[in-house]
């Protein structure tokens, strides 16, 4: 057993989907954290470690590129 959780940031802008992945995760002993879009998950890469993100990408692109 780790004696650390690995911290994972999850990008996800379907609030079901990310909370489904989030409890499996969890179930599993990791620890996520949830941002709702790009800008949420960017600012959060930027001000804490993370040892996996996990980037809902079409999304995230989608609304970068048409805001």
């Amino acid at each position: 057993m780790r004696s650390q959780l690995m911290k994972i940031l999850l990008v996800e802008d379907d609030l079901r989907i990310a909370k489904a992945l989030a409890e499996a995760l969890a179930s599993q002993c990791y620890a996520v954290e949830i941002a709702q879009d790009g800008q949420e998950g960017l600012d959060l890469a930027l001000a804490f470690t993370y040892h996996l993100i996990i980037l809902d990408l079409m999304r995230t692109l989608a609304r970068w590129d048409n805001p």
